[in-house]
């Protein structure tokens, strides 16, 4: 307490000394340069943590004894087998006072509880808290029987990213191979992934068993989604706030309700669709320079085939070589612009979403009775 008192004691408190050649000062008497400022702090500062030093001693005690009194009422409970009764008992008293008697019992009652994992993780922790010999060769015995009746799960999983549970908990890491030890029993397991069907699935533990479970999620109904001329074109598909996409040629799983399908120019909302995969055509329609672009194209070849059989029908009736090679000139310009213009021909300005199924499409890609 003397040096709690020295450490929170102002510097000058601490270097009061006598001041030398002072003849007049007994043993004990302040030196002069010592002011009444400082004696003043010195007299306000010792009282004060004193009480600190008092309280802090006194909530110590309090929590002490609270604890006996917990771990007395646990040994009770223990002694009447009671071991969920007494562990938790057990688990207050150690919150409160961290000895390691307190933490070995807990060990005992996760023991004989069957909660194996827990209770070998409490004997590795006494362990580093322990030095005498007997009583290390003692949890030394207990680690090795915990380990001993402890079940090792391995989960291999697909997709890669998906998440497991196990009894509801959230197991750590990522990868295809998942390992966690289990007590011996049965443990409920779940298996999920965004846009996929989860996995449900129930495994027994026996002790010391190692058990190995595969899990490959697979997709359920989904919309095939392909560019009516081949091409790649970014798809998204929205439902319940949430957009997925992809990019041509490609599947989404098929939503449960309403759905919005997005490309290009070309945008259409769709209820419930059922439970039947679905093949989505899309025509994502011209954008404004490619429409000009296309326009352009078709008119100049009409023009050039009106032009170039006029002139051809000149040449015929005047035989003029003149008139001949620039009708043969303009017809093939009509030739080429047709053949460049030829892609745009299926294509809307707006563009179009055509739903088919088995590949026949269904009513015009409009919905009956609710349903594809």
């Amino acid at each position: 307490m003397l040096a709690i008192l020295n450490r929170h004691l102002s510097p000058s408190a601490r270097t009061l000394s006598m001041k030398p050649g002072s003849s007049k000062c007994g043993a004990g008497c302040l030196a002069s340069d010592v002011t009444q400022g400082e004696m003043s702090v010195l007299r306000t500062s010792v009282p004060f943590l004193l009480t600190l030093c008092l309280a802090a001693m006194s909530a110590q005690a309090q929590a002490q004894d609270d604890a006996r009194q917990l771990f007395e009422r646990a040994e009770a409970a223990a002694t009447e087998e009671r071991w969920t009764e007494a562990l938790a008992l057990y688990n207050r008293a150690y919150a409160l006072d961290e000895r390691p008697f307190i933490l070995r019992n807990i060990g005992v009652c996760l023991r004989v509880l069957g909660r194996h994992v827990e209770a070998l993780s409490v004997f590795q922790q006494l362990l580093d808290l322990t030095d005498a010999r007997q009583a290390r060769r003692e949890l030394q015995r207990w680690v090795a029987e915990e380990r001993r009746a402890i079940g090792v799960l391995t989960i291999q999983v697909a997709p890669h990213e998906a998440r497991v549970f196990v009894d509801g908990e959230l197991l750590d890491g990522g990868g295809p191979t998942r390992t966690i030890p289990l007590d011996p029993g049965e443990h409920f397991l779940l298996v999920e992934a965004d846009g996929f069907p989860s996995s449900r699935t129930t495994v027994e533990i026996l002790p010391g068993e190692r058990v190995s479970r595969h899990v490959r999620l697979r997709l359920g109904p989904v919309l095939r989604f392909r560019h009516d001329m081949g091409g790649s074109e970014r798809v998204e598909l929205e439902t319940g706030g949430t957009t997925r996409t992809c990019v041509t040629p490609c599947e989404l799983p098929l939503p449960t309700g309403e759905f919005t399908i997005s490309s290009g120019r070309a945008q259409r909302s769709f209820p419930t669709p059922g439970t039947v995969s679905l093949d989505v055509e899309l025509d994502v329609g011209w954008d404004d320079t490619a429409h000009a672009f296309y326009t352009v194209l078709g008119w100049t070849s009409v023009g050039s085939f009106v032009v170039g059989g006029t002139l051809l029908v000149v040449a015929a009736s005047t035989l003029d070589d003149g008139a001949l090679g620039g009708g043969l000139l303009f017809l093939g310009l009509a030739i080429l612009t047709g053949a460049m213009a030829i892609p745009g021909l299926g294509a809307q300005a707006e563009g179009e979403i055509r739903v088919l199924r088995d590949g026949t499409r269904v009513a015009g890609g409009e919905l009956v009775g609710g349903r594809f």
